[in-house]
């Protein structure tokens, strides 16, 4: 699954209160696909030298955390949190994917990386 496929899930379970199971494993598998993303990309810029590395690596650590915080408070008992971690995912990845990624294709694609 993609991470956009992964956030319609989540999306999609949160009408569904009563699917609790569902909406943790949902952030699991998201979790999961994140983890392996970043660390190709990560791998990728440093192995390039790509110049903005240490920016687009604090845009990743940032996301972590704020998922991880947002994730914590859901389990804790907030009924707001998968609303707000929703909103979080989908401006994150839409504004990550669209300006942030488009950086550095250049890079990648100099070195043979489509």
């Amino acid at each position: 699954q993609t991470i956009l496929d992964l956030i319609g899930q989540l999306t999609d379970e949160t009408w569904q209160k009563e699917h609790a199971d569902g909406i943790g494993k949902a952030i699991d598998q998201l979790t999961e696909y994140v983890t392996t993303h970043f660390a190709a990309e990560e791998h990728y810029m440093e192995e390039f030298d790509y110049e903005n590395y240490e920016a687009h690596l604090e845009q990743h650590l940032e996301y972590i955390r704020t998922v991880s915080t947002l994730t914590s408070e859901w389990m804790g008992g907030s009924q707001s949190v998968p609303d707000s971690l929703l909103k979080f995912l989908e401006e994150w990845w839409v504004r990550h994917i669209l300006n942030e990624d488009k950086k550095y294709t250049k890079t990648l694609n100099d070195h043979g990386v489509t």
